[in-house]
């Protein structure tokens, strides 16, 4: 038995694109959504789901990047209380978008004879304003259902077994995309998370600023151009990436997506006040 995992948190509020993305987790034989509010609660019984679904409400404030991982580990402890049979969990982000390549490598990891020791982890790429940032491993983990295993730091680690999945023997395709990390794809989005991540990762007030600013005076273009500076200012931008809006905007992923909250408006608005002015002044 597999049952899957996901906790959401002001999902609605944060504009999480949970409808979106829940769907695609369809390969477990349960899904328990665990809630922090009672809007999270209402939230969640709106979306559509592939697999049978419970959705619990487990309470519980987040302000400090460990209680994620507390909020995760309550959902284990409910699992080992209410589901004793269940031999393998999988955790998944709220804002995450499976591709059809992570069923065929999950279900290839329990024919693997290191299923019972070590969690699987899919290389997850991560969307910042309609564009394919940068790859990491923290939003996706399968894991046998083992005392033994628990979360840590911010809920996307586990205690043990952790590692690169693009690493050679793993199994992976080296090019396929598996997860899509869509929860700053838009500029609301990437506001608000830039504020919360100020209390939660002590990160620069100067991005919670321009979220904060944004948030009142509504004015998108203001916001793409402190944005635009701001990569400027870090250069975390090299020629190659700068191609990126181009590869998300005409993807299946993204085209899904953005037909779903008719977003074709903003996401040109994007690419026109941030992309293209930094393609055209740092090439050639």
């Amino acid at each position: 038995m597999i049952i899957g995992i996901v906790y959401l948190y002001n999902g609605f509020s944060n504009g999480y694109p949970f409808d979106f993305c829940i769907p695609t987790l369809d390969f477990v034989d349960r899904l328990l959504v665990f809630c922090g509010t009672k809007e999270d609660v209402e939230f969640a019984h709106k979306a559509k789901y592939n697999v049978t679904v419970d959705i619990i409400e487990l309470g519980g404030d987040l302000f400090a990047w460990g209680q994620i991982a507390q909020r995760f580990n309550d959902g284990l402890q409910y699992i080992r209380k209410h589901y004793p049979t269940c031999e393998y969990i999988v955790k998944s982000d709220a804002d995450l978008y499976l591709t059809n390549h992570v069923k065929a490598a999950v279900f290839k990891w329990l024919e693997s004879p290191v299923h019972a020791r070590w969690p699987f982890h899919i290389p997850i790429m991560r969307v910042v304003l309609y564009a394919y940032t940068y790859e990491n491993y923290f939003g996706f983990v399968a894991f046998p259902n083992r005392q033994d295993f628990e979360f840590i730091k911010d809920g996307a680690y586990l205690n043990q077994g952790g590692y690169d999945p693009r690493e050679p023997g793993r199994g992976l395709d080296s090019m396929a995309l598996y997860g899509i990390e869509l929860g700053q794809c838009r500029p609301i989005q990437l506001a608000k998370k830039d504020i919360r991540n100020q209390t939660m990762y002590a990160a620069t007030r100067y991005s919670a600023d321009l979220g904060r600013t944004y948030l009142k005076d509504k004015c998108l273009e203001t916001f793409l151009n402190a944005q635009r500076e701001r990569y400027e200012w870090e250069k975390e931008w090299e020629r190659g990436n700068l191609l990126s809006c181009d590869r998300f905007l005409n993807s299946e992923e993204g085209k899904l997506f953005i037909e779903k909250y008719e977003l074709h408006e903003e996401a040109q608005t994007v690419k026109q006040l941030i992309w293209k002015p930094l393609w055209e002044k740092l090439t050639p």
